[in-house]
């Protein structure tokens, strides 16, 4: 076999070299890939100026559905005179968020670290969505004006004396919900213990309440990213009775950290409910709009709402002004701290069809469908690696707590109770489109899942040729001294110098001789000739030595 010439070797040589330092690339790749890209991610992720980051969450490009049902009471005469409640759902009445982010500034560092915004909602009736106009139709409510008066101080009582009263009102959905003018109010108003003349469930939210937070950013922890640091000018809340119940704990729910697993908790501030909720990842699902992205499963839990019997630690969340009884039964969570601080309303808030409450709440009225775990739990589904909310269920159900014990009008003196009075419940809900899942499956979830198999391939195939050519080396190299060495030795051995070039000394032919002389072409030797010694005749009798 002929030798490889330098110039080739060396390229083989050099090619072996580059090859295996390729596929030592591909391997430390693999590796430290996972690390790597979470941290690219991140750096995409902070909630700075001019980001794409940025633009999303001051205007979010996923639509907001507000989704309420009304509880209609059908018998308010029967339960003014000892009748159980009977109920049938009115809804759904469907409106579209827009929620806004105004008067945005950023703190001075570079990169800022905070971030300061007002924060605040307006609704659009969607009536395509809708199970018809809100604002006909009749619903009968409880009327929380008397409710709200009736928790008065008894100093502030009297001020209304010589007021009507009523059990219950009947309007229109969209006066249920969005408020109408009423007396009482209006004195409330002129008293200065009211904020507005109107009543309604959500009288002071569309547009009207506007809420100044202060957020980190992410810029120098992205674990920290939409964290709320400030509320309302405050670190802290002084609604409930401990420290650790008054902690600002958590985002808005508008941003999350990435890099979540199936054992990560997230936190979430709620102004509405003026406290901190946790929730956990519970497994895995796929977006309503399947495009292959697969989102984590977080769902509040129980021990959050049990009451400070079953969970002692609850007994902080204990309202400090009385509305109601002194610490709420399981599934309910108390807002009259936040509701207005001059007035403690007993509303309470659960999860729709009271699920997971105290089953004794549910039992005293009849209309109210049986809870299902499915469709009245609150659920967030979160696509893992980079903590984008994809699709969000928060699902509440606003009750107000009525006795009959003796007040100023006494208008349910004859009822029986107390009773948890269901109002409504809504659903807030947002589902990204194919768009922003086809987005987040391109740009995202695909380079994930593939750069790694290309590194694996290019690393293999590397470190294959790197062997084959390391085995062509070797064996050209030793195939060459092989032959170097027997020829070499042969001549050694079994040639003599003769005046015309060599004699094979070992052949004991006493008839021919070869003669071979070294070739200047090649490291070997050449026969040229091959001469009898010896004629058959000459030998003939004789004994060849």
């Amino acid at each position: 076999m002929a030798r490889i010439s330098k110039p080739n070797r060396i390229c083989l040589i050099l090619s072996v070299v580059a090859l295996l330092f390729l596929s030592l690339i591909c391997v430390i790749g693999l590796f430290t890939f996972n690390h790597l890209f979470a941290s690219l991610i991140s750096r995409k992720l902070a909630i700075l100026p001019g980001s794409e980051i940025f633009d999303n969450w001051k205007s979010p490009s996923v639509p907001v559905y507000f989704s309420i049902y009304l509880y209609n009471l059908t018998n308010p005469e029967e339960v003014l005179n000892g009748g159980r409640p009977r109920f049938d759902e009115v809804g759904p009445y469907v409106y579209r968020e827009d929620r806004q982010r105004n008067n945005v500034e950023f703190s001075e560092e570079s990169p800022p670290k905070t971030v300061k915004y007002q924060h605040r909602i307006l609704y659009y009736f969607q009536p395509e969505l809708s199970v018809g106009p809100d604002d006909q139709g009749i619903v009968t409510s409880l009327d929380l004006v008397t409710v709200a008066i009736n928790n008065l101080p008894e100093y502030l009582k009297i001020a209304f004396f010589l007021y009507t009263f009523n059990a219950f009102v009947s309007k229109t959905p969209r006066e249920i919900i969005w408020g109408y003018e009423d007396p009482l109010m209006s004195a409330c108003l002129s008293y200065g213990t009211c904020d507005t003349d109107r009543a309604g469930l959500m009288v002071t939210k569309n547009g009207t309440k506007v809420s100044d937070f202060v957020i980190d950013t992410g810029a120098y922890n992205i674990s920290n990213v939409g964290k709320v640091l400030r509320y309302n000018g405050e670190t802290s809340l002084n609604y409930w009775h401990t420290d650790y119940a008054n902690m600002i704990n958590g985002t808005d729910g508008s941003v999350i950290r990435p890099g979540l697993q199936m054992s990560s908790r997230i936190f979430f501030f709620v102004p509405d409910f003026c406290r901190s909720f946790h929730s956990d990842a519970v497994g895995w699902a796929t977006a309503t709009h399947d495009s292959g992205v697969h989102l984590l499963r977080f769902a509040s839990h129980p021990e959050q709402s049990q009451n400070a019997t079953v969970n002692p630690l609850n007994a902080a969340f204990c309202p400090k002004k009385k509305a109601g009884p002194d610490c709420p039964p399981t599934g309910m969570i108390p807002l009259s701290p936040c509701s207005n601080p001059r007035i403690a309303v007993p509303i309470f808030a659960c999860q729709p069809h009271f699920l997971g409450a105290d089953p004794s709440i549910r039992a005293a009225m009849d209309g109210i469908r049986e809870p299902d775990v499915k469709h009245d739990s609150t659920i967030l589904l979160i696509e893992p690696n980079t903590g984008f909310v994809l699709e969000a269920f928060k699902k509440v159900q606003i009750n107000a707590y009525i006795e009959n014990r003796a007040s100023l009008n006494e208008v349910y003196k004859d009822m029986a109770g107390p009773y948890f009075f269901p109002l409504a419940w809504f659903t807030e809900f947002a589902v990204a489109d194919k768009k922003a899942l086809s987005k987040i499956s391109n740009y995202i979830l695909k380079p994930k899942k593939i750069i790694p198999i290309v590194l694996s391939t290019v690393g293999s195939l590397a470190l294959i040729s790197a062997v084959i050519l390391i085995a062509v080396l070797l064996r050209r190299y030793k195939l060459t001294k092989t032959d170097s060495v027997s020829i070499h030795g042969q001549a050694e051995s079994t040639f003599v110098p003769t005046d015309s070039g060599f004699r094979n000394k070992s052949d004991e032919s006493p008839y021919d001789q070869w003669t071979v002389k070294p070739s200047p072409e090649h490291d070997s030797f050449q026969v040229i000739e091959s001469k009898p010694l010896l004629k058959p005749s000459d030998t003939a009798g004789k004994t060849v030595a």
